[in-house]
């Protein structure tokens, strides 16, 4: 059987849910995927939960949708190739983002990607940096007074001085910490707003056992 998360299971989900199904992540698929800025390829990579929550809004909004598990998947090459442009790109590899985002360079350098929200991984972001995207923080699981929703990590030098903070919050705390990123290539005004990070109510959390991984997971706690 897979292995289970322990954010999934009953009681601890509830208490330490994942920053995906937070609401910074429904404002922002609010905003980048409602269809009256138009209808595009959205392309959704790595962790299984996030994917699925943003999946179902970019469908709802009649986007055409490219979904993996990894960057390596072996269908996914071919499927990138076919696209043009991107409105959005979700990337969470847990911690291996820097080898997704070099697999992923070529349809970066051939397509254009409008959006791109990323698990932070301070080398992946360096990628970014060096593609000409500005990057902000989306949200963090622990608060950066330093880098609050919004900052712009403009420099190695603070995408190097977040991932100190994120290691150093890790290890006092006693559980691994971790941040998401949002990039553009330009100035844009679809960045999420300053909202602390806050815990869906019943709604979504509805949603979310409805789904069938997270049911099968939820069994197995």
């Amino acid at each position: 059987a897979p292995a289970v998360d322990h954010v999934f299971c009953h009681g601890r989900y509830a208490t330490r849910p994942p920053l995906y199904a937070g609401l910074v992540f429904t404002e922002l698929a609010e905003r980048l995927l409602h269809r009256s800025i138009a209808s595009s390829h959205v392309v959704l990579i790595g962790e299984p939960m996030a994917r699925a929550l943003l999946a179902r809004k970019a469908a709802e909004e009649g986007h055409a949708l490219i979904v993996a598990p990894d960057a390596g998947a072996p269908t996914l090459a071919a499927q990138l190739r076919r696209v043009r442009w991107a409105l959005l790109m979700f990337v969470d590899a847990g911690g291996a983002e820097q080898r997704a985002l070099s697999a992923l360079r070529p349809f970066l350098a051939e397509a254009t990607v409008t959006y791109v929200v990323m698990r932070f991984k301070a080398s992946a972001v360096r990628q970014l940096l060096q593609m000409r995207y500005k990057v902000r923080m989306l949200a963090s699981s622990t608060p950066f007074r330093q880098f609050p929703p919004n900052a712009l990590l403009a420099t190695p030098l603070l995408v190097d001085r977040l991932e100190r903070l994120i290691r150093g919050a890790s290890a006092r705390l006693g559980r691994r910490m971790y941040a998401y990123v949002f990039a553009t290539q330009g100035l844009d005004l679809a960045i999420p707003s300053r909202l602390p990070w806050v815990e869906l109510q019943a709604p979504m959390r509805s949603a979310l056992r409805s789904s069938s991984a997270l049911s099968r997971a939820l069994r197995s706690c």
